[in-house]
């Protein structure tokens, strides 16, 4: 790993991750807030009477569990944590290669004492540590913000698990951007898969919250390997956790290997 090319993406790319901090602050304190102990329906009721059943649940937003954890796993981590965050990985995976290479910023980068492997895993090792530290950060602000507004009533080891999870999912997603940044030498084309199967992979998540006859469709989205509601309510977790892990290790790998590998135009 290069520490000059590890300390140069931090200095260009910590305002945006600042940013997505911002808005995961956000959400996450005006969401846990609303959480009543005396009527966790409610969100339910006020969000029915604009939209259909089916769109919510697209949406993850149904209260499966009445306690504050099964409240947070529906409406924070039905769709926005998995959501958000999925925007940032896009965003930075085809910045940290793709973009470079297109721009010709990546042929200064390689005239230096560094090796294209070298280049590439310092690059994924920034995607990773920077993706670690969005969902540590969500994690202790959840931690803190349910303990001050709701003492007592958070279930933190299961919230500790959902989180796990959701770095797991993230880290696969970031590992599919990465890839194709990798493979791809225009942003254009890097953009197109390294984007458009996350995104793909969402819609058909929420068809298939929206409804649950479409059953087949959870072979073709890897967001059925994530589902905070079954962690909140104790169901298994570690296979798809790491199932999802497996899937990262091999995409950051192949995308390691492919950008060693492939012709760049130099």
């Amino acid at each position: 790993m290069s520490k000059t090319l590890f300390n140069k993406n931090w200095k260009s790319g910590w305002k945006l991750l600042m940013a997505f901090a911002a808005i995961l602050t956000m959400y996450i304190a005006i969401i846990i807030g609303m959480f009543d102990p005396a009527d966790a329906e409610m969100m339910s009721r006020l969000a029915g009477l604009k939209f259909s059943k089916n769109l919510l649940a697209a949406f993850g937003f149904e209260t499966i569990d009445p306690s504050l954890t099964g409240f947070i796993a529906s409406y924070l981590y039905g769709f926005l944590m998995p959501g958000l965050p999925m925007v940032y990985t896009v965003i930075m995976g085809n910045k940290l290669v793709s973009s470079l290479v297109d721009r010709g910023v990546m042929a200064g980068i390689l005239m230096g004492p560094v090796t294209r492997r070298r280049v590439a895993l310092t690059q994924a090792v920034y995607l990773v540590v920077t993706l670690a530290v969005l969902i540590l950060y969500v994690t202790v602000l959840g931690l803190l913000i349910s303990a001050q507004r709701f003492p007592g009533l958070l279930n933190v080891p299961a919230f500790l698990r959902m989180n796990v999870g959701l770095l797991a999912l993230h880290l696969a997603l970031a590992g599919i951007s990465f890839f194709f940044s990798c493979l791809f030498n225009q942003t254009g084309a890097s953009l197109a898969l390294g984007a458009g199967i996350p995104t793909v992979f969402l819609l058909l998540r929420m068809l298939l919250n929206s409804s649950p006859r479409l059953k087949l469709l959870r072979y073709g989205t890897i967001f059925s390997l994530y589902s905070a509601a079954d962690i909140a309510l104790g169901k298994p977790w570690l296979l798809p956790t790491a199932a999802l892990c497996a899937i990262a290790l091999v995409l950051f790998a192949g995308g390691v290997v492919v950008f060693d590998k492939k012709d760049l135009p130099l």
